[in-house]
């Protein structure tokens, strides 16, 4: 072997010291050959040059094996056919069961499916509500005009205070979730007071990720001015809003979106500041069921992987909506189920939602258009006078559409009552 690579490098016209290339140029080169063809005279070639042991190798890798055991095939896996295209629109129930108490109307050109609220669940037999002022001192100021926590913020509080285990909540909207997250904030920054009341601000980051821009800008808002009596820097870190180095440096409570912290963590010289991480919530942590949902499967896994390689104390937090598989979802975060995992169904909602679903049956589109308007005039003067309304448009072309024959629809029904 050793006067074939010298030949070799004599006719290549390389230095000697590139030997161990040469001889693995030539252990590669043979390899191919032997399984591109594996007849006897590329045997006898590799054998005439010297290259006995070569033959003998993989010979016996290509016959040894196990009695009965089949020639294994080999299997190429097909990444298109694993993407989820559908995102969140993806119905895995095939049927649909109403609540109790649930009906449908079929009107001219559409059909109307009532779902009522659901009853409040009871109290439980001496559950009460916990007192704000029973919060330990440093955490009072940030409830400042709460007299006590509603019943999902009594029931985890104890979990997101004293404790550092990884948590899952899911809770209907409105449920007063934002307020747990501060209390795991609390947690993290009483950590770092100093008996004369001051925080080492320069020992600790905490990173709260929500999906939209415009939610990331309330958070900020809400984030900075709840802990202003801390001294804490909160900022925002999106496409639109950039943080230098020294400005990240000096911020204490960092509120982005998924894609923002997703390249951040992957750049290896960030982590003069990432590794100062102690507390990361993931706000809607649902949308790992749409199209976004892989940046934050990224985002925790390498958290995690991150966590297990330099055995840092990071404690991961998911906010959710209510869920039908929570459960994996607690697996995924690492969430003990019998520590931190809180379900809350929409009968611990503070306020009653009565829904209604329309479903247009008009075939032809500009039929199906102005059932739409009419349905959407009819609902908004059901409402006039008594409560507000919004009315969601996909863009601002799509309103001016929608408001023109909103307009008819009026001067329709005004010319009837006046006749």
């Amino acid at each position: 072997m050793t006067e074939v690579c010298s030949n070799t490098l004599e006719k290549l016209g390389l230095p000697l010291h590139e030997f161990p290339k040469a001889r693995l140029l030539i252990y590669q080169h043979v390899v191919l050959l032997w399984e591109r063809n594996v007849e006897s005279r590329w045997a006898d070639g590799i054998s005439s040059i010297g290259l006995d042991f070569l033959v003998k190798q993989e010979t016996s890798d290509h016959t040894q094996g196990v009695a009965g055991q089949v020639d294994g095939v080999r299997n190429i896996l097909d990444f298109g056919e694993l993407t989820f295209t559908q995102g969140s629109h993806f119905m895995a129930n095939k049927r649909c069961q109403l609540p109790d108490g649930s009906f449908r109307k079929q009107k001219k050109g559409y059909e109307e499916v009532h779902v009522p609220a659901l009853k409040p669940t009871a109290f439980e037999d001496k559950e009460e509500l916990q007192p704000v002022d029973k919060l330990p001192k440093y955490v009072q100021s940030v409830f400042s005009g709460f007299k006590t926590l509603n019943r999902i913020q009594t029931r985890i509080w104890k979990a997101a205070l004293e404790s550092d285990e990884n948590l899952l909540l899911c809770a209907p909207t409105g449920a007063g979730k934002t307020n747990v997250a501060l209390l795991t904030m609390m947690r993290e920054i009483g950590k770092h007071i100093n008996e004369d009341g001051s925080i080492n601000a320069d020992e600790f980051k905490i990173i709260y990720i929500a999906p939209m821009k415009s939610l990331v800008q309330e958070m900020v808002g809400n984030f900075g001015r709840r802990l202003s009596s801390y001294g804490l820097t909160v900022s925002e870190l999106t496409g639109d809003h950039q943080l230098t180095r020294e400005q990240i440096a000096g911020t204490q409570i960092i509120v982005c979106t998924p894609e923002k912290w997703d390249i951040i963590t992957r750049k290896g010289g960030e982590k003069t500041f990432t590794s100062f991480v102690r507390l990361i919530i993931i706000d809607e942590i649902h949308l790992l069921h749409d199209e976004r949902g892989p940046v934050l499967e990224a985002l925790v896994a390498r958290t995690i992987r991150n966590i297990e390689t330099t055995q840092e104390d990071v404690r991961l937090i998911g906010l959710s909506a209510t869920l039908p598989n929570y459960e994996d979802v607690a697996n995924f975060l690492r969430v003990k189920p019998d520590k931190g995992l809180f379900y809350f169904d929409n009968s611990f909602r503070p306020v009653a939602l009565e829904q209604q679903y329309i479903g247009v049956t008009e075939k032809k589109a500009l039929k199906r258009f102005q059932v739409m308007n009419e349905i959407v005039y009819e609902k908004t003067m059901e409402h006039a006078g008594k409560n507000q309304v919004l009315v969601f448009v996909h863009s601002e072309k799509k309103l001016e559409k929608q408001l023109e024959p909103l307009g008819i629809c009026a001067w329709k029904k005004t010319l009837l009552a006046v006749s």
